[in-house]
This record gives structure tokens, C-alpha cells and sequence, in this order.
């Protein structure tokens, strides 16, 4: 009987592991964030380089900033999903702000914008 309890014990066990595995693994894929690109590019359709770009969260305030690469790509990574007003500035370029931009699970947002010269 002892040897029945041990294997009873050690079945159980190996059952619980595996559920608490297959648990982590869903836990593990719920993301609450995402990246968010873009372009921003003057009148003329030129890349701009080193252009501050802004993020604010419409609902919390939340505002994040990155410049822009010499292609003149900015990313942000690991974004909260929300709403977000975006702004690029550079030297000699006016602000440009775009307002309501949605960031949703699992879909990477995109958009250019051209700097006013």
C-alpha cells in the first residue's frame, strides 16, 4: 500500500506541474503593450533627422519621447495600449501634432508624417 500512495503522490504531483506549465504559458502571452513607428519627413517628401517625436497618453498623460533615426524613423517600443496624441518637432520645422492615435494588442501602428517647413 505504501508504494500505491507514492505513485498515487507522484501522479498528482507531475498532473499539478503540468497544469501550473500549461498556465504559465497562457499568462505568458497576454501582452499589454505594443511598438509604434513612424516616419517623419518634411514638405518635400526628405527624411528627417533627429526630430523630437512625443507620445502622450490621452487617458493618463503619460508622455514618452524618442528622436528620430538619420532615415528618419522613430519606434516606440513596449507602448501601454491607448489612446495617444503624437507631435514631432524639429529645428526650423513648425510641430506637427496628430491627435487619437489608437495603439491595440498585437498590431505594431505605423504612420508618416511630413514636418510644415
Amino acid at each position: 500500500m505504501h508504494r500505491f500512495l507514492n505513485f498515487k503522490s507522484l501522479a498528482w504531483f507531475f498532473g499539478m506541474l503540468s497544469i501550473y506549465c500549461i498556465g504559465i504559458g497562457f499568462a505568458y502571452g497576454q501582452a499589454i503593450s505594443g511598438n509604434l513607428t513612424g516616419t517623419v519627413s518634411d514638405p518635400a517628401g526628405a527624411v528627417v533627422n533627429g526630430a523630437q517625436v512625443q507620445a502622450t497618453n490621452v487617458a493618463t498623460g503619460q508622455q514618452i519621447t524618442t528622436t528620430t533615426k538619420a532615415s528618419g524613423d522613430y519606434l516606440f517600443s513596449n507602448l501601454p495600449v491607448g489612446t495617444y496624441t503624437v507631435s514631432a518637432t524639429a529645428p526650423t520645422f513648425q510641430t506637427t501634432t496628430v491627435p487619437n492615435v489608437p495603439k491595440e494588442l498585437h498590431h505594431g501602428r505605423g504612420f508618416g508624417r511630413r514636418a510644415p517647413g
